[in-house]
């Protein structure tokens, strides 16, 4: 292996002043009616008072599947091709860490994914080919083998599948970079999958618009396209459940909207049995004391899809451990919940006049209960990663 190669193959993780690089988080992705809670009412107020607009209040959407796996970014700086910045949702990787996303990309030759990026970005701009960067952001899944169970794509070897870049703190639309991939390095774009398109008109009623969006998340959940598209060395197809979809707005044909492509305005529906809240809306009985209040809002908010998430998060920060002391992280456990909660769920709270500790006492409770009974579980099988391993394939193909 040559001088250059190693040199891009491992993660950055002190820069050239001798600090750590700092964590550029990717953006947390609402739900679809969470999304719309959160930014329609101030569209609303925009028509209302004659104002520009946010976002336009009939916006085109287009829809990606959404993978079940371990959230990665890659972080290139400085007009740097090596040395990249390997980032999960929460923290910087260390190379020494032992992650999924270290041990699926360290070797890779990532320098060729920003070389495609900036080739795209810089025709479409008219800029010269050495036109530098400040920083390019590479963002994806890390999935396959034994990172969550019951998913049809359990059955792949591990694979880093790009959803999303960024360059100098603008989303570029992924319609033009769906050739930054690497298929050969188990290096794939979502963009060559099945893409959905939809038109919302989020200054009227969107019921409708959303269960047609739940329907296609159905067929997504009942068979996943991306699973699909590969067969095993009998030739048989990789079938079984996907995750959902995340939909990402983009132009209508012959408009550029939005000229500011530094928020990425998306959202996401996933199918059932991975939704983080219950599908059973709450309401709120005739002169509820604050309790009861709170734990009718507790039973539609937290799902087991949430609480698997919080394990995530943990192993995720090296917080779950198996040993004399495995309880120690239910601090770390129930605050990340509460947090989850309040911050995806702040207006449904809001609109029932719940009191926020109420809530957090309500979810401090069943935290320490369901974790209790998980690390008991854990303990008893020896397994702190708690994934099914499954049943891969030696070879797979690529229809």
């Amino acid at each position: 292996m040559d001088n250059t190669f190693q040199h891009d193959s491992q993660p950055n993780t002190v820069q050239a002043d001798g600090r750590r690089p700092a964590h550029t988080p990717y953006p947390h992705t609402l739900t679809f009616d969470t999304f719309v809670k959160r930014h329609v009412p101030a569209l609303k107020e925009a028509a209302e008072k004659g104002l520009p607009f946010p976002f336009p209040p009939r916006a085109r959407f287009m829809g990606t599947l959404k993978l079940h796996g371990y959230n990665a970014t890659i972080v290139f700086r400085r007009n740097e091709l090596h040395n990249p910045t390997f980032q999960s949702r929460n923290r910087v990787v260390a190379c020494r860490d032992k992650d999924p996303i270290v041990a699926q990309l360290s070797d890779r030759p990532l320098h060729l994914l920003v070389e495609r990026i900036l080739q795209i970005h810089h025709s479409s701009r008219s800029l010269p080919a050495s036109s530098p960067f400040s920083e390019i952001m590479i963002a994806g899944e890390i999935a396959g083998r034994d990172i969550y169970r019951n998913v049809a794509i359990n059955r792949l070897p591990r694979f880093f599948c790009i959803f999303n870049v960024r360059v100098d703190g603008e989303w570029m639309d992924m319609r033009d970079y769906k050739d930054v991939a690497l298929p050969d390095e188990h290096i794939y774009n979502i963009m060559n999958w099945k893409i959905w398109d939809v038109e919302i008109d989020f200054l009227k009623d969107t019921t409708e618009v959303s269960k047609w969006l739940y329907e296609i998340t159905e067929e997504v959940e009942k068979e996943c396209p991306f699973a699909a598209s590969f067969t095993d060395s009998k030739g048989n197809k990789i079938s079984g459940t996907g995750e959902g979809l995340v939909w990402t707005m983009i132009p209508f044909e012959g408009e550029e909207w939005p000229p500011n492509r530094t928020h990425l305005w998306n959202f996401k529906t996933k199918g059932e049995r991975f939704e983080v809240v219950s599908r059973i809306k709450p309401t709120a009985p005739q002169d509820p004391d604050a309790m009861k209040l709170a734990n009718i809002f507790v039973d539609y908010a937290i799902t087991e899809a949430r609480f698997e998430q919080g394990i995530e998060y943990l192993r995720e920060m090296g917080l779950l451990e198996l040993g004399p002391k495995p309880k120690k992280c239910t601090p770390h456990f129930v605050k990340w919940l509460e947090d989850d909660v309040i911050e995806e769920e702040w207006e449904k709270i809001v609109e029932m006049g719940i009191e926020e500790q109420k809530v957090r006492s309500v979810i401090g409770v069943r935290a320490r209960e369901w974790l209790f009974n998980y690390l008991d579980k854990v303990q008893r099988n020896g397994n702190v990663s708690g994934h099914e391993v499954g049943d891969v394939p030696d070879k797979l193909s690529l229809v």
